[in-house]
């Protein structure tokens, strides 16, 4: 039997799981080929069915100290750090496998799982991010090919207007579901102070509605009744505030000030979020006109822009109008919003509200 005749057999052996017959055949190979990769890669392989994790890890790194750009072998110790309870050394190796291969899917998908076990929605997407958020830092999602920059304003679409403009442009027009759900994950978030080192993009955000952007944060990570899996109230220190306050929109507003709201992108007041000097920008649309951005883009990138924006409907934004909320205390809060979007928005008066 010559070595080509007997890493096939091995192969064999491996995929009708006969491990140990394969494992044989593998080693005996490595006493000739001592620097063949792929052979310590299919020992890991063996290694971790076989749950013998300390084993499979051993050969994975020498795989990768013969070929540092298999990707798989990164890959796999992940999972293998990963079921060792070592999750950040696992992060650290999914990191790894995206950066050479930044549509490897399971990479994403296993990131965010450990996400979620942490109990972090979007824990996840911050490790692709070189700084966390901090107030007047301006978070941003840059297409180099097409020259465009979006500035990010969470809660106004961000994740229909990502997913169409950026995703997309990675997996294609008609990628799957799973990849869809993980578009802050796989695109991640970009931090900058400044907007001139782009002064050849088309630079573009879209505001929303003060108050009805606050009512969507509000019920998407602070009302107990409602909130998804993104808790705000750690992020913006009131997780030991009484149900009562947290679960009554009214109550709530009247025990929280701007400095509060400020400490998280998805409540903090767009004000801070925008450039200082808004003609920095191209471009500022509205979510309840989103269309025209479509249109705008459309033209720029030679290309049919649909942002899909089904959750965001004009029955749920008029229920949150049902609630008896004190527009002057809002108001209070929100000013320096309505005074740097007046172009768009006016402040609340209480006839906006079927409860007065």
């Amino acid at each position: 039997m010559n070595i080509n005749q007997a890493i096939e057999l091995a192969n064999n052996f491996q995929n009708e799981g006969k491990l140990d017959q394969a494992e044989h055949i593998y080693k005996e190979l490595l006493k000739l080929l001592p620097n063949n990769a792929s052979i310590y890669y299919n020992l890991g392989i063996i290694f971790q069915d076989k749950v013998q994790l300390d084993d499979a890890m051993t050969y994975y790194m020498k795989a990768l100290q013969l070929n540092p750009s298999l990707v798989d072998a990164y890959y796999n110790l992940g999972t293998v750090l990963r079921d060792q309870g070592r999750i950040e050394d696992a992060k650290t190796f999914y990191q790894k496998t995206i950066q050479l291969d930044p549509k490897n899917i399971d990479s994403y998908i296993s990131i965010s799982q450990m996400a979620r076990l942490e109990g972090q929605r979007f824990a996840a997407a911050k490790l692709f991010s070189s700084q966390q958020w901090s107030l007047d830092t301006m978070v941003i999602q840059v297409d180099n090919d097409n020259k465009l920059l979006y500035l990010e304003i969470p809660k106004a679409g961000t994740t229909s207007i990502k997913r169409e403009l950026f995703l997309k442009s990675l997996f294609g027009k008609s990628s799957p579901e799973e990849i869809n759900s993980l578009t802050h994950i796989i695109l991640g978030y970009q931090y900058a102070t400044s907007l001139a080192p782009y002064k050849n993009y088309f630079k573009f955000t879209v505001v929303r509605d003060p108050y009805t952007r606050f009512m969507s944060a509000y019920f998407f990570g602070i009302n107990k009744k409602h909130r998804k899996k993104y808790d705000l109230l750690h992020l913006l220190g009131i997780e030991n505030w009484p149900d009562e306050i947290l679960n009554d929109p009214n109550q709530f507003i009247e025990n929280i000030d701007k400095e509060i709201l400020n400490k998280d992108p998805h409540t903090a007041l767009q004000t801070h979020l925008l450039p200082k000097d808004l003609n920095e920008l191209d471009y500022i649309g509205q979510l309840e006109k989103i269309e025209e951005l479509g249109k705008k883009i459309s033209n720029l990138a030679n290309d049919n822009i649909n942002f899909n924006l089904t959750h965001f409907k004009k029955g749920f934004i008029q229920d949150y109008y049902s609630f008896k909320i004190d527009a002057g205390k809002f108001n209070q809060i929100f000013m320096e919003d309505y005074e740097t979007l007046n172009k768009f928005y006016k402040p609340l008066t209480n006839s906006l509200f079927s409860g007065f």
